[in-house]
């Protein structure tokens, strides 16, 4: 931090204690006992206190002017402490609820967020009293799994849900509208795999079609940064793997399946979830019992038969002469 850094930061302060004090001195001379008595009258009540907080927010759109408004009423006598309580308590709630999220990332890291994709989320709708993204006060940003690797930046804005100059496709503010309201931009360093030890759970979309485990650990295991994680589908008779998702019910990467086995470094703790689908005969030669003559069958799961014929086999998909086939 440099020494402008400083002045900046505390001549900004005294200009806001300053604008305070005046702020304060205006209202003791311009209060009079009938706006005393009607201000305790409203807020004597915590529960309308909070209400006229909340009411006041939505209007204006900015809690931290009804904060300080409030507070230079109770400067100037007009309020107590007690009864600013209720109002300050409601313009909290008032931001969240007249308020929207936008979520970019710049998934080229050219340094603007103009690019298609680069909108990730928007929480929150146009002209509505009843956006209550932030009252959970958690705020996940999930990454796409094809970023590239480097340096780029997140960008959240919180804007007023009837603020004007919306983008119509995104049904979002733009990236560069000016705000009332934070924006926050955020440094990402983007690597192939997480640089800390990471939770793994493992689970079948559906027990009936198949389950899965982790190759020999349990199936909820704590991995080594840097430990690469080998998930393993056991297909049901008549059923095959059909993709894998991750945590937030998203598709893994295609490059991440080996067969039946998902093998990955971990970029996060999560559960991984195996979905199995149907097996068809597409591509798959139908033989007849005694037609399959081989020194060996194997099913896809490895399991070698020294029968060289489907007579005996259960009904699925095997190799017999380095071809898949169907035994019937």
């Amino acid at each position: 931090m440099t020494i402008f850094n400083f002045i900046s930061l505390f001549g900004g302060l005294a200009l806001f204690l300053y604008g305070m004090q005046l702020m304060g001195d205006g209202l003791k001379k311009g209060s009079s006992g009938a706006l005393k008595a009607a201000m305790e009258k409203v807020t004597n009540n915590p529960l309308v206190g909070f209400l006229l907080g909340l009411a006041v927010t939505a209007v204006i759109q900015s809690s931290t002017a009804t904060i300080v408004l409030t507070s230079g009423l109770v400067g100037a006598g007009v309020l107590t402490l007690h009864q600013s309580i209720g109002i300050i308590l409601g313009a909290n709630v008032g931001t969240t609820i007249t308020g929207q999220i936008i979520r970019l990332l710049d998934l080229n890291a050219d340094g603007d967020f103009e690019d298609e994709g680069e909108v990730l989320e928007v929480y929150g709708k146009k002209e509505s009293p009843a956006n209550d993204a932030l009252n959970d006060y958690v705020l996940t940003v999930t990454l796409p799994y094809d970023l590239p690797q480097g340096i780029t930046r997140i960008r959240l804005r919180f804007d007023s849900s009837w603020a004007s100059g919306w983008d119509s496709k995104t049904d979002g503010m733009p990236a560069k509208s000016e705000t009332k309201r934070m924006v926050y931009d955020i440094p990402v360093l983007v690597t192939d795999k997480s640089s800390e030890a990471c939770t793994v759970t493992v689970k079948s979309a559906d027990m009936k079609q198949g389950t899965a485990d982790a190759n020999g650990q349990p199936d909820t295991y704590t991995y080594r940064a840097g430990e690469e994680i080998v998930l393993r589908a056991y297909p049901a008779d008549g059923y095959a793997v059909d993709h894998w998702t991750d945590t937030y019910g998203r598709r893994v990467p295609q490059a991440w399946s080996d067969g039946n086995f998902l093998r990955f470094y971990a970029p996060e703790s999560g559960t991984y979830t195996v979905v199995f689908k149907p097996a068809t005969t597409d591509g798959i030669s139908g033989v007849e019992n005694s037609a399959a003559k081989a020194a060996y069958v194997y099913d896809l799961l490895g399991h070698k038969f020294a029968n060289g014929s489907f007579q005996h086999l259960p009904s699925r998909i095997y190799i017999a002469n380095k071809e898949k086939r169907m035994g019937k």
